[in-house]
This record gives structure tokens, sequence and C-alpha cells, in this order.
């Protein structure tokens, strides 16, 4: 109630230092004046902050008949006291604000090293572990826990001293690469990756340093394979000439033999081993086409076929090889049965060595072969499938076989090459379809999967 709830500027700029008055002195200031008016028997005035930067006053005043005794020195200590205060109060808050826009920085930094592909380990100048992201973690097998002020030699282990290049990074120079370094994992694996040494700089001083790890385990397993796709790709070009090379003599001994053949007597001895030499080069002549086969299997030309149309064809070019083992044959096709994209010559291969594998396991005693072509359900993706079963009562594949079939060459026959259901498997993955098996003892049936043609496709001829 003694001071308006305002003051004027002039009344707050008189006070340029802590003044004292009391009742028994003349007033000098308006703040006195009001004092005096209002009956109040003391006034202590202290401006708070800096001489040229005012930021607030505090007045005292009461009617009591004498007032502490406080020396003007003592208020001005109180002055200069409550302007530290609030000039802390002002910079504790500056730096909380600083601090918390420090902390999200940071927050948003720790987020993007965990980001990166790359492992990112920061050290200091001790060369102890103060960050590691999560893809070092990853790479080396330590966690940031277990690194955390710890050495870097305990953990960045290799095939090379790390020390000098780590060390000369220290000292200032630039940053060092050291490429197709082979690590160590906790496990004890090695890997082969590429290093960045980073200097860390702060007022241009090295406090630090950042090492960056590239992992190039899958670089170079990409590597590997490429390498070995390229030496097949010399290898199958070798294959093939050497399969086109070699029909030349064989076809030269085949053609010589039968003319010894035919100029022997029919119960000359030499008939029998003229016959083996000559089973041998059909044999022989089978493996060229088997190998051409295989290194054509990326190249064929698809067209639109009637797959009903090409199994009668090899059904009947195998039905007197059927009839002669006592093997009936039941052959059965839905009556819609689209077109589909394939290579006749490929897919008659397939179903040829599949047919021919039955009649081998039936062919002493007889048996029955099922012959089935339709339709199969749509699968979950809306692709539409074409089935071709091809099923024998023979005696079954034996347990020890079934891991090999698709996978490694082998044959139970005396003049088999063994690699008949691989270039069966191949070829109809080149069709982008399926070939599975079931077998119990007493017969097997193998499944073929064909994609039919979708709309989207483009138009091929049709191959008659």
């Amino acid at each position: 109630a003694v001071f308006p709830p305002q003051l004027s500027v002039d009344a707050l700029l008189e006070i340029a230092s802590p003044t004292l008055w009391t009742v028994d002195l003349s007033p000098h200031t308006q703040l006195a004046r009001l004092a005096q008016e209002q009956g109040q028997r003391y006034l202590i005035a202290l401006p708070l902050g800096e001489a040229n930067a005012r930021v607030g006053l505090v007045v005292l005043c009461g009617q009591e008949q004498s007032i502490r005794p406080f020396r003007l020195e003592h208020w001005r200590i109180i002055s200069q006291f409550l302007s530290t205060l609030i000039q802390l109060s002002y910079q504790t808050r500056h730096l909380e604000k600083e601090l918390s826009i420090q902390s999200r920085e940071n927050s948003i930094h720790r987020r993007l090293l965990n980001a990166i592909q790359e492992g990112v380990i920061l050290l200091n100048q001790e060369q102890c572990v103060l960050f590691m992201n999560g893809a070092a973690e990853t790479i080396l097998g330590y966690t940031f826990a277990e690194a955390t002020n710890q050495s870097v030699q305990n953990f960045l282990i290799s095939e090379r001293d790390l020390s000098p290049a780590i060390q000369n990074t220290l000292q200032g120079t630039s940053r060092n690469q050291i490429r197709s370094v082979r690590l160590y994992r906790r496990s004890g694996q090695s890997f082969l990756a590429d290093i960045q040494l980073i200097p860390l700089r702060i007022d241009q001083k090295v406090n630090g340093i950042a090492i960056l790890i590239q992992d190039r385990t899958e670089q170079e397993s990409l590597l590997k394979q490429s390498l070995r796709m390229e030496q097949r790709a010399v290898l199958g070009e070798f294959t093939a000439l050497f399969a086109h090379e070699a029909r030349n003599p064989i076809n030269n001994i085949t053609a010589n033999l039968q003319w010894m053949a035919m100029n022997l007597a029919e119960d000359d001895p030499n008939q029998a081993i003229i016959q083996r030499i000559q089973q041998n080069c059909e044999r022989l002549n089978d493996l060229m086409d088997t190998i051409l086969t295989y290194n054509r299997i990326s190249e064929m030309e698809m067209e639109i076929l009637d797959i009903k149309s090409l199994m009668k064809k090899v059904l009947d070019r195998q039905s007197i090889h059927l009839q002669q083992a006592n093997i009936q044959v039941n052959y059965e096709a839905s009556e819609k049965i689209p077109s589909i994209k394939g290579n006749r010559r490929a897919l008659e291969r397939v179903f040829a060595n599949l047919i021919d594998n039955a009649y081998q396991v039936m062919k002493e005693n007889g048996g029955n072969l099922s012959v089935k072509i339709r339709l199969s359900p749509k699968s979950e993706d809306s692709q539409e499938w074409l089935e071709i079963s091809i099923a024998d009562s023979g005696p079954g594949i034996a347990e020890e076989y079934k891991e090999k079939l698709f996978k490694e060459s082998f044959t139970t026959k005396s003049n088999g090459t063994g690699i008949g259901l691989i270039i069966c498997h191949k070829i109809i993955q080149a069709h982008k379809g399926t070939i599975d098996y079931e077998s119990i003892p007493g017969g097997t049936v193998f499944l073929v999967r064909l994609p039919l043609m979708t709309a989207s496709e483009p138009s091929l001829p049709v191959q008659e």
C-alpha cells in the first residue's frame, strides 16, 4: 500500500547504487519522497544487475523507530549477492535449455549411427571405447556395455597390428584407410573388412578417433560366387565344344563297327565284342546329348505348347518298350487343358526321362504306369498350375537314395550317366515350375507343376 502498482522509469533510473534514507534525512529520490508521504521512517533501495544492465530493484521500508544495524556497505553486498543469484538463475535456465537441445541432438546422432550398416567405434585419447553402434556390436560380437571405457585392443582384433595406425591418427594425421584386413569376431571366426580411422577434432585439437568398419563378408561371398559362375561358364563352353568334337570320332567308330559286323558271320565270336563296343558308343552319344542339353537350359526358347499332345507323342515313342516289358499304361488328361509356355524339346526330355526311369524299375516283372494331366487349384498368389504326374508300381526309391535325388549324380542303372534327374530339375526350374516325388515300397510318383500363361504375358508362336 506504500507504493503504487507501477513506478515511472525515472523513479527507477534514479537508483544507480544502493541507497539508504531515514526520516532524519531529506528525501533525494522519488521513492524516498513517496515513503515519507506514506509515513515510513526508512527506505532501502537496492538495484539489481550490472551498472549498465539493470534487471530489477529491491525496496525495503518500514515504520519502526530504528532499522537493523546494517551499514550501506552491507546493503551493497546484499545487492551484489541478489544480482549474482539472478544471473546464475538465468545462466542455469539457459544451460538447461542448451543441455536439452544437446541431449536431443546426441539422441539423433546415436540413432543415425545405429541406423548405418557400417560399424562405428568412438575412442578417446587413451584409445578407450566411448561409443559403439549396433552394427559394430553385430560385426565384432561384443556389446557396447562390455566395451565401454575398455581398451579398443581388447575388441578390435586383427591379423595385423593396428596400433601404429591408431597412434598416428591420434597425433593428427589425416584419416587412415586400411583395406582388406582380416578381423576376428568374438566367436573366433575371421572375416575380411575395410577400416577407416578418422581423427575427431575439437578446437583444432584431436580429442579422439572414429573407427569405421565395413564387413566385406557378403562382398567376398558374391565375388566368389561370381568367379564360380565365370568358371562354370568357361567350363560349359569347353564341355559343349568337347561334346561336339567327340561326336565325330564316336560316329566314325560306330560306322566302322557296323561295317565289321556286316562282314563277319553271324555266329562269329567277335560279334559279341562288336555289340558291346557299339553299346558303349551309344552310351557316349547319350552322354554327349546330356551335356549339350545341360548347357543349353539357360538358352531355351519358349513357345506355346499343347502339353497333352506332347505327352502323347512321348508315350507313343516308348510304347513298344513298355509293351515288351509287360507294362500297362494308364493315360488320363482333363478335357480342357490350356496351353502353356515352354520349350518342347526340353519338356520332352523331362517326361521321357521320368517314363524311362519307371520302365527301368518295372521291366523285369512288369507293372503299371500311370500318367495324369490336370489343373491344380489356385495357389495363395493366385497362380494357376498344370500338374503332370507319372507313377509306377515299382519297388520304390530306397532310403539311401532319397537325399540324393535332384542334388547328386547317381544312378542304379548299369549304363546310366547319373545326371538325368538333375537335368530334369534344372529344366523345370527354367520353366518357373516345380518337380517333386513321393515314394513308398510298391510305387513312386513324380509330380511336375508348370505355371499356366497369364493374360498379361506376351503372345508366342504356337509350336506344332
